[in-house]
């Protein structure tokens, strides 16, 4: 039986056996059965990598530990009001406060963040999603709107949110507005041509021709055209090649211009070698092809003022500060490397003495 910890466009905690291609937390929300009592618990709303540092945590939803919540895509965690996690996604996190930076001067910690994304995204007498009018004429792609049921914006198009992917597509209107979803204040994010560590657009966002493009085995490859070259040898497709060398921007997702296209950033091989010609070495095994958690292996010594996610159930004086973006510096020589503490009943911090040994929080 699925656990209620899908989170939709509109914030709400459903049960489905769909996956979702981003993790996050808002708190602690079940009770010891892992039954949902509350929305949320605290502001400190993240949007996290499925996969960081090896650490895993099972069973879900442990008597007084925060609930595990998943997301189709990142665009879906926007629209929740969930910001990009300070710990596993830190280079996100870096450029979020940058942009935000720009929009609202002053302030650009952790909890300034969280505190004016709370103002936006939850109704103070409702404790509901708070929506917010918006024309669809000026609204990027990756927004959400709300017609009888959530709408992501992508182009030309609406596309129905579903659990599982996008559905139903409909065409944009022109000249009229509609109960914005999204945050204010991710708009101009998503407007930036935001790309991050997590997927952004669930692949069923893609227009059917785009979905065809990744055909699957077996399927006949299309005559040539009288006239036409024969192509180069393809060694895989992961993702649409560019068309002489450049991809327009109605192609890409999220790409604010013209892009040259790179032989580093592409699957296709233009030729194999010829008889005699030297060939690829084999990677060895511990590769970052095959073992890419060893990328991270020096993430403290690289990174000395990690930032931390304190839970805001944590007293003023038991919390660590969050460190602005915009400033740096050395830890000292009595600072521990870290600044996450191993969270308790409800995000209070753990004692050391109370975990096991290895124990991931």
């Amino acid at each position: 039986m699925p656990l209620q910890n899908r989170v939709t466009p509109l914030g709400e905690l459903i049960a489905d056996p769909a996956r979702g291609l981003v993790y996050g937390n808002r708190g602690c929300l079940h009770d010891e059965h892992g039954r949902i009592r509350r929305r949320y618990n605290g502001k400190r709303w993240i949007a996290c990598r499925l996969e960081f540092r090896g650490w895993h945590r099972n069973p879900l939803l442990q008597p007084g530990r925060f609930t595990e919540l998943f997301f189709l895509d990142e665009a879906t965690a926007f629209a929740a009001g969930h910001r990009p996690c300070a710990l596993c996604r830190r280079e996100d996190y870096v450029r979020f406060g940058e942009i935000w930076r720009e929009l609202h001067p002053g302030r650009i910690d952790a909890d300034a963040i969280d505190e004016r994304l709370h103002d936006e995204r939850v109704n103070p007498e409702t404790r509901r999603q708070l929506h917010h009018r918006a024309s669809l004429d000026e609204l990027p792609d990756g927004a959400f709107v709300l017609q009888d049921v959530p709408w992501l914006v992508l182009g030309s198009e609406l596309i129905r949110w579903t659990p599982a992917g996008y559905a139903d597509r409909r065409r944009r209107p022109h000249g009229e507005e509609a109960p914005l979803i999204t945050p204010p204040s991710f708009v101009p994010i998503l407007r930036s041509g935001w790309q991050s560590a997590v997927p952004l657009l669930h692949p069923s966002a893609q227009s059917p021709l785009r979905q065809l493009a990744v055909r699957a085995p077996g399927v006949a490859e299309p005559e040539a055209r009288p006239g036409t070259e024969a192509g180069h040898p393809v060694a895989g497709i992961g993702e649409l090649a560019a068309i002489e060398g450049e991809a327009p921007a109605a192609d890409a997702l999220s790409q604010t211009g013209l892009e040259a296209a790179e032989l580093c950033d592409s699957l296709v091989d233009p030729r194999f070698p010829a008889p005699g010609e030297a060939r690829p070495v084999a990677a060895p095994w511990g590769s970052v092809a095959r073992k890419p958690r060893e990328l991270d292996a020096d993430f403290l010594e690289r990174e000395p003022d990690t930032l931390g996610e304190d839970d805001e159930g944590d007293s003023a004086k038991d919390r660590s500060r969050i460190a602005a973006v915009a400033r740096t510096r050395p830890l000292g020589v009595d600072e521990p490397p870290l600044l996450v503490e191993a969270q308790g009943r409800c995000g209070n911090a753990a004692a050391t003495g109370d975990l096991p040994d290895r124990e991931q929080v």
